[in-house]
């Protein structure tokens, strides 16, 4: 059974993989979903508690349905 510190690293990987299969760097991610980069930064660093409303948006941005972006975390 993952812990919560596991399941936050898997996202903030899954969200880095994902920006970087895009070729954004982490300030386009975060200018399109609305955040700051230090925010994202911890987002994808796994250190930062991540809210149903930036899941949709990191989601949307990423152009890709929450749904999957939560699947390819493994959650």
């Amino acid at each position: 059974m993952m812990n919560r510190y596991d399941e936050l690293a898997r996202l903030g990987k899954a969200i880095r993989e994902l920006r970087m299969s895009r070729s954004l760097s982490e300030p386009d991610l975060a200018r399109k979903a609305g955040l700051t980069k230090a925010r994202l930064n911890g987002i994808e660093a796994g250190e930062a508690e991540v809210n149903v409303l930036e899941l949709a948006t990191l989601a949307k941005a990423l152009e890709v349905p929450t749904e999957a972006l939560v699947a390819t975390a493994g959650l």
